[in-house]
């Protein structure tokens, strides 16, 4: 669900809600606006970018959200008085032509209501974590390495970098160049850097893709546990984008993201959804 998505005219609390989702959307030229959205996006990477930028204006400090049923299926109660975070949800109705008995499918966007852990009482949730490698740092470097050459691409290993890049990925060769002079920790990040460039498949200038990629891997990494302080500052501002663009990039961003964790951490537990 994307901020030009039609929805219906007549609805004057939707209308209300698309004008709240463009103004979040504004927000992505700022670095900082993008920076904001990743640290949502890595919390709540299976809703739509549209629904990420509305938690995050409603309720930046989410933490987990899911529909009143939900939590109370989990133990969960609402308290009375919570105002619930307004997203959209899409929906597909049938229609049979009356003349030639065909029949078609519409879809539209219904406002429905989620509510954050913070807003409910009841039974604990469990922690929604990943396991935890034996050796830290040093083992998620060596399983992405493992990771990429299962997918059919070469590693290399050097102690000098040209440019001073941690890492490059050359897509004629299917080889991906690490720098091994740094930290495991950030290896490991320019690993998922690197793959994030090998699973992006579309094409665009440098500054596009490595925005792609940098943030891919970062909201992976965030996901993973992986420090993110030495992460590149995201220069959204200065490329003059329009929002629509940026938006864009950014579904760009969620759906390598997800690939991204898909292959690397398949067993991976989900946030709760509504």
């Amino acid at each position: 669900m994307t901020a030009s998505t039609k929805v219906d005219p007549r609805s004057e609390k939707r209308a209300q809600l698309l004008s709240q989702l463009g103004q979040q959307v504004e927000t992505l030229k700022a670095s900082e606006g993008w920076l904001a959205w990743l640290e949502t996006a890595a919390k709540f990477h299976r809703y739509s970018v549209g629904n990420q930028l509305m938690i995050l204006s409603q309720r930046p400090d989410a933490t987990r959200v899911a529909g009143f049923q939900t939590w109370k299926s989990l133990g969960r109660q609402v308290r009375k008085g919570e105002k619930g975070l307004a997203i959209f949800a899409p929906m597909s109705v049938r229609k049979v032509d009356d003349e030639t008995g065909e029949e078609k499918r519409s879809l539209f966007f219904k406002v429905v209501h989620v509510f954050d852990a913070s807003q409910t009482d009841g039974e604990e949730l469990p922690e929604l974590t990943w396991p935890v490698l034996a050796d830290g740092p040093e083992g998620l470097a060596d399983e992405l390495v493992s990771v990429a050459e299962g997918l059919g691409f070469s590693v290399t290993l050097t102690t000098t970098s040209p440019s001073g890049a941690r890492g490059w990925f050359d897509p004629r060769e299917r080889r991906i160049t690490i720098v091994d002079t740094y930290p495991m920790g950030s290896r490991a990040r320019t690993m998922l850097h690197e793959l994030a460039h090998a699973l992006d498949s579309l094409e665009g200038g440098r500054a596009e893709c490595e925005l792609v990629a940098e943030s891919a891997a970062f909201i992976v990494g965030k996901r993973l546990g992986l420090d993110t302080d030495d992460c590149s500052t995201f220069y959204t501002a200065s490329w003059g984008c329009e929002p629509r663009k940026l938006e864009a990039i950014a579904e760009r961003v969620l759906d390598i993201a997800r690939r991204l964790e898909s292959v690397v951490r398949p067993e991976a537990g989900e946030e709760v959804a509504a």
